[in-house]
């Protein structure tokens, strides 16, 4: 799904689509659609821990407070995850 960061297009030419060494399949040429890969789940229990392990440093590991999360953070991109809850809400 495309993003404020991204603009959506179809490949130029054969893409194949990869996840961890294997390939699940074929994106067409010129053709803008939406795809659907199947994936066995042995394939999905050794990904690449890397992103996660980055992700864990940076968000949990770093911060030495709750102080220093919001801070690394960003206060303004963290109150933009809050919720309202209807006060006439049916309990």
């Amino acid at each position: 799904t495309p993003t404020e960061w991204t603009t959506a297009r179809a490949p130029a030419g054969k893409a194949e689509v990869l996840l961890n060494g294997a390939v699940l399949g074929l994106l067409e040429p010129g053709v803008h659609r939406q795809y659907t890969f199947q994936v066995a789940a042995n394939q999905l229990r050794h990904g690449n821990p890397k992103p996660y392990s980055h992700y864990l440093e940076t968000f949990v590991e770093q911060p030495t407070d709750h102080s220093g999360y919001i801070e690394l953070v960003g206060k303004d991109e963290l109150s933009g995850l809050e919720t309202k809850l209807l006060q006439d809400e049916p309990s």
